[in-house]
């Protein structure tokens, strides 16, 4: 399975540092079936450092090279078959892993080969061979014990089941103007509806640094406008103070395009990454983000934070109460006078197994997240949880074409809820991470019975010479589950808000020295995509 590209950053460096370590202090005694040739030896040693740094390619060289002299050794096919298996060559992974069996069938690696033989079959969608070949290993391996095989046994027998049940969604990669060759991550839509922000590892200007190691960049902050026709194009820089090659990956956006959530690595903290949050107050304010705070940050890993701007609540995932490994699980942590606080565990999205992504709709409503627990079809798979008054319902794993047997990592969704866009490493895309469109409004409404579209309200105060007007907007549901909620216009009298359906509200504007705004809005019988108010104050009489 490839590694989530937000974990490559903090795991790289850790991984190599401790690898060469060990290979220089310990001499293992670890002999192949048939030859000489030994596990410790240096090319073997240095194959297994490339790959364990995510050098695929470059382990994948130096073993073929080896394989020159030694064409059935068993460990050595079987590292061979790894790497391919790990470049998505599942044709030259099985070719490998039988001349690993066939020149050793009594070989000692005998656990390997059948968990390799497992993986390949699931990954080709044979999943009775691969419940075969994973149930013939008696106990853990050195790459899987036996915990993770039994994840792996049930997954193959969800997939299996959800096989048959495939949603009919039309479901498309966004294309080369989005993707790339490298990782294109955190799809977010905006609320003006004419653009989606992703984050890139990709080279974004001339003499841009790359890893050495990873043969990746820092990552970027892009957007990809569409037009009229929902085309995307070419995706460009955004031109803000995070966006160029300063390592933020963008995780959540608010109703104005001006309050950013994101996700930063600096290893000089020596911890897994924090939350950094932006509020700019316009176009010429160049603030940097500023960390959240320990309420929510930690000394290990905080990410993918997904911000509700309507109940003021941060769900997140952390691996802080994981003391043994690297799997998260998801916290949420209300905002409350600029401080976030009351920080919990939402213990209905959490398993044993990692939890490495959440998204959470506003209002909320429901949230997805993204899972490799044993409730997968493979690799990470992303499942829906509904708000069922103060808790959440049991999650289900959203299917296809949603979930696939590689890994599906992220998810947003457009304001008008007819589409989400999801991240994938499925074949066939045009690089590692790849963004996909599919068709969100049949599915949910097929599944739950209702359509969770918003409204979205936006608009302008002005006097009545027509000057603007900087100032409060109250808007009260006038049913008693609603929320009552306090917005401020930008420095330029500029408004965005989202409002829940079958509701009737009231917007009202108490601003010196103009006479009180009131005015109502009904969607208790009709939905509304968008609302365009242009509200004027009149001067006290």
């Amino acid at each position: 399975m490839r590694i989530n590209p937000l974990r490559i950053t903090k795991m790289k460096n850790m991984k190599r540092i401790a690898f060469i370590l060990l290979s220089l202090v310990f001499v293992c005694n670890l002999y192949a079936q048939n030859s000489e040739l030994l596990s410790s030896d240096w090319e073997m040693t240095k194959a297994k450092m490339f790959f364990e740094d995510n050098q695929v390619q470059e382990a994948l060289d130096v073993y073929l090279d080896v394989y020159r002299e030694h064409p059935k050794n068993d460990l050595l096919n079987i590292r061979i078959a790894e790497c391919f298996f790990k470049l998505y060559d599942y044709e030259k992974c099985i070719k490998y892993l039988d001349i690993a069996f066939e020149a050793n069938p009594n070989s000692n690696y005998m656990g390997e080969i059948n968990f390799g033989y497992g993986q390949y079959y699931h990954k080709i969608s044979d999943f009775d061979k691969a419940i075969e070949y994973y149930s013939k290993i008696q106990s853990g391996t050195e790459v899987v014990d036996s915990t993770k095989l039994a994840k792996y046994i049930a997954q193959a027998k969800l997939a299996k089941e959800l096989m048959n049940t495939k949603y009919n969604c039309d479901f498309k990669n966004l294309g080369p103007n989005v993707n790339s060759e490298f990782n294109e991550i955190y799809p977010v839509h905006s609320w003006d509806e004419n653009k989606l922000y992703l984050t890139s590892d990709r080279r974004v200007f001339e003499g841009q640094e790359q890893s050495s190691i990873s043969k990746l960049y820092n990552y970027s902050v892009l957007a990809s406008y569409f037009d009229e026709n929902k085309n995307f194009l070419p995706a460009q820089l955004v031109d803000e103070v995070f966006a160029k090659d300063k390592d933020y990956i963008l995780t959540s956006v608010g109703l104005n395009n001006n309050d950013y959530i994101l996700y930063r690595h600096i290893p000089s903290n020596k911890d897994g990454g924090d939350i950094y949050y932006l509020h700019l107050k316009d176009e010429f304010d160049f603030s940097e983000p500023q960390n959240v705070g320990q309420n929510v940050n930690s000394p290990k890993y905080e990410g993918s934070g997904s911000f509700d701007f309507i109940n003021n609540e941060l769900y997140y995932v952390t691996n802080t109460n994981n003391k043994q490994g690297e799997e998260c699980d998801v916290y949420n942590s209300l905002l409350k006078r600029g401080n976030f606080s009351n920080t919990l565990a939402v213990n209905e999205c959490n398993t044993e197994f990692d939890e490495s992504f959440i998204y959470l709709h506003p209002g909320g409503d429901f949230l997805v997240f993204a899972s490799d627990s044993d409730k997968s079809m493979g690799g990470y798979d992303l499942f829906i949880s509904i708000k069922d008054g103060k808790k959440w319902t049991k999650p289900v794993n959203m299917g296809m074409p949603f979930n696939s047997v590689e890994n599906e990592t992220n998810f947003t969704l457009s304001p008008d809820v007819k589409y989400a866009y999801i991240t994938s490493d499925r074949p066939n895309g045009y690089g590692r991470m790849d963004i996909y469109r599919v068709d969100f409004e049949k599915y949910f409404e097929s599944r739950f019975g209702y359509s969770p579209a918003l409204t979205v309200v936006r608009g302008k105060v002005t006097n009545d010479e027509g000057a603007d007007v900087n100032c409060d907007i109250k808007i009260q549901g006038k049913q008693k589950d609603c929320f009552s909620k306090k917005i401020k216009t930008n420095e330029e009298g500029w408004f965005t808000f989202v409002l829940k359906p079958k509701n009737k509200y009231t917007i009202e504007i108490k601003q010196k020295p103009y006479q009180n705004y009131v005015r109502d809005i009904n969607l208790n019988n009709e939905y509304k995509t968008e609302i365009e108010l242009e509200i004027e104050l009149e001067p006290k009489t």
